[in-house]
């Protein structure tokens, strides 16, 4: 595992017990010496729900690899996809991120 530079979580299926495990496997590859990792926003196949994903996407935000991804028949990941309540957050979430790096 340490000769990556990083890697993705795999693919996490949607919905909250999906969340959960994004973030357990990201702290259980941090442990094996894998510090650069994170989920797919929202996960890999289906459509999550607006709050779901935005959920999703604050855990995201505070997590070394973040990217809003899925499969291509998952649908769309883009936060204004879920309306402009999601998005205003989601944008909070981002404004937080760039505050922490």
């Amino acid at each position: 595992m340490q000769r990556y530079g990083g890697a993705g979580s795999g693919e996490v299926a949607r919905g909250w017990a999906g969340l959960r495990a994004s973030l357990s496997l990201v702290l259980g590859m941090g442990l094996c010496g894998v510090p650069y990792s994170g989920p797919d926003i929202g996960g890999f196949t289906g459509t999550p729900s607006p709050e779901l994903y935005l959920r999703w996407f604050q855990l995201g935000a505070y997590l070394p690899l973040f990217r809003t991804f899925g499969a291509k028949w998952a649908g769309r990941r883009e936060p204004w996809e879920f309306g402009p309540e999601v998005l205003e957050h989601c944008t909070a979430a981002l404004a937080e991120r760039e505050r922490l790096l």
